[in-house]
């Protein structure tokens, strides 16, 4: 069941769907849905196994609309584990939590923290390129996305940082979810908001320019 269903990774055998939206800060069970790619590939219904998971430091499930820093919109895939990015309302910054990509329940800890001046975490890719490893981080500021390229991660994410960008959608601001099929070409999707429709941004970083508006 979609309770609500935020970002989506894939390693070469299968896809895994953050199932972690978390406004109120309420939610006990936040899970992550494994599903084998041959599977989808094969049939229109396929079998998920789920990753269920807590977070270690959250003691309280009261009501606090957007003002919980246990939100996450964010989720990336890296060798044997998973990485969530929380959306934190309370405090700036993003923490980052890891989780096994094997079904069950677990209690995850602080692995990583990320420092930012303001704005919300709600999108994550990660890519290789040859011996290079490339952190995409979607950043919802008052100002507008946020784009921040973390370059060369080898440990902890915290520890690389590269690049700002801040692009123009030239429509909804609500960007949702990124992800990059080129070593300098980005897309960025936003939700339909305050009056603006839904779109799909496609964003070359080389010439810091936005075309093909869908």
């Amino acid at each position: 069941k979609n309770i609500d269903w935020e970002d989506i990774t894939a390693d070469t055998d299968f896809i895994y769907i953050a199932d972690i939206g978390n406004n109120q800060g309420t939610r006990q069970n936040l899970r992550v849905y494994k599903i084998l790619q041959a599977d989808y590939w094969a049939s229109d219904t396929v079998f998920a196994d789920t990753i269920s998971f807590s977070y270690a430091e959250q003691t309280s499930f009261t009501p606090a609309p957007f003002q919980t820093n246990y939100d996450a919109e964010a989720l990336i895939c890296r060798g044997d584990s998973l990485y969530v990015f929380t959306k934190q309302w309370g405090s700036p910054g993003t923490r980052v939590y890891k989780l096994p990509k094997t079904p069950g329940t677990f209690v995850t800890s602080v692995y990583d923290s990320i420092p930012l001046n303001s704005g919300l975490v709600t999108g994550a890719e990660l890519q290789n390129f040859g011996i290079n490893t490339t952190l995409d981080l979607l950043i919802n500021t008052p100002s507008g996305p946020e784009i921040r390229l973390y370059s060369g991660i080898s440990g902890k994410f915290s520890d690389k940082f590269w690049d700002v960008y801040s692009p123009n959608l030239y429509g909804s601001i609500q960007a949702e979810g990124i992800c990059r099929d080129h070593v300098a070409r980005l897309y960025i999707s936003s939700e339909a908001f305050n009056g603006q429709k839904a779109m799909l941004s496609s964003v070359f970083l080389a010439m810091n320019i936005e075309e093909d508006k869908l």
